[in-house]
């Protein structure tokens, strides 16, 4: 069906232990078009088995050659979900065209919003992936796989494009979660690429902020990503060695410039991690780096060689020639208030074409 706007209602306590039954909030299919999902309530979602398919807050599946298109998603909120395999919120397949936003997303045992391809939802492997949207202004927190029996430790994020093209990430909010956001391809051969990822904020993450490039050697890589303007805060709390930007395997021609990397703990320094080697064309520059043991004790790593020392790593790299070291000087950050102060060394530092929002 299209021409359908679901709003304010409140879907809950869908519950199982059925081993293949996936239940879901919002299910949206086939070649729908121009659905709107607005101010809805959706919570206790549940598949509790142990090896289930999934569970959905919400979900949109292309698995038709018919494009779902023209989907709002808006100012949802989507917590207490207990999802098996699956996600919060997730668009997979044939879905182009798309704007989640002002979503609030919290407390769920896997990835708080998902856009993917490379699964073979469809046949036509061109339309078998997300794309041509906007994810913006949306709160995420308390995402982790930890008490998920499916995984039983942390590793999802809380905003994740994986094996989607051609997406504007931006004004979004991340924290405590296990990862702030991700931007891969699980499927060996596929690509995410060409997302732009700016103005956002990642603090208090437990292994990370920000993350490219795929989890081992069996995935696919990231390519022509643009990641700029957003702060990382306190991330790699759980002091796992993935630094507030991670580098992962098979990353291509991304370019991560003008953004605020700060360290909140004088006992871990790391910055940047590279934890392979195929890291091929990758811009870092512009940014603004900052740890507690000052430069001369930051720690860093690049394609799998660690090195302290923020001069010791730019050598090593041949990236940041144009990047400074040095308290970003925000507002309150133990107050969650990022905003800069006016003798910041970020003041008017950043690209002078970029719009202000939320991560200034």
């Amino acid at each position: 069906r299209s021409n359908v706007t679901v709003a304010g209602f409140e879907i809950r306590n869908y519950r199982t232990n059925s081993l293949h039954i996936v239940p879901a909030g919002v299910w949206i299919g086939g070649g729908a078009h121009d659905i709107n999902i607005i101010s809805n309530n959706i919570h206790h979602i549940e598949n509790t088995n142990a090896n289930a398919d999934g569970a959905y807050g919400l979900v949109a599946y292309g698995d038709s050659a018919a494009t779902i298109s023209n989907l709002v998603i808006r100012a949802n909120e989507l917590h207490d979900l207990k999802t098996a395999w699956s996600e919060s919120m997730a668009l997979d397949g044939n879905v182009s065209h798309f704007e989640i936003s002002s979503n609030r997303v919290h407390d769920n045992w896997n990835i708080g919003i998902l856009m993917a391809g490379g699964y073979g939802t469809v046949a036509n492997t061109n339309l078998d992936r997300a794309r041509h949207g906007v994810c913006r202004d949306n709160i995420v927190w308390r995402c982790s796989t930890a008490s998920n029996p499916n995984y039983n430790s942390p590793s999802c994020a809380g905003i994740y494009c994986d094996g989607s093209t051609d997406i504007v990430v931006e004004r979004n909010r991340c924290f405590l979660n296990d990862i702030g956001m991700e931007f891969a391809a699980e499927n060996a051969g596929k690509a995410t690429d060409h997302i732009t990822v700016r103005d956002n904020l990642c603090w208090s993450n437990g292994m990370g902020g920000i993350f490219i490039g795929g989890y081992d050697a069996k995935r696919g890589h990231t390519d022509y990503c643009d990641i700029t303007h957003n702060t990382l805060y306190h991330n790699d709390t759980l002091g796992w060695g993935q630094g507030e930007f991670l580098l992962q395997y098979d990353t291509r021609s991304n370019t991560f410039t003008h953004n605020i990397l700060a360290v909140a703990n004088t006992d871990v320094n790391l910055l940047i991690a590279n934890t392979f080697t195929q890291n091929t064309n990758n811009l870092i520059d512009w940014n603004l780096y900052y740890a507690p043991g000052g430069p001369a004790a930051s720690q860093w790593q690049w394609k799998k060689t660690a090195s302290t020392g923020f001069a010791t790593y730019k050598a090593a790299c041949g990236n940041d020639s144009n990047s400074i070291f040095a308290e970003p000087l925000f507002i309150n950050a133990g107050a969650t208030n990022f905003h800069l102060a006016t003798n910041s060394p970020g003041v008017d530092a950043g690209a002078t074409n970029f719009t202000v929002g939320i991560g200034e």
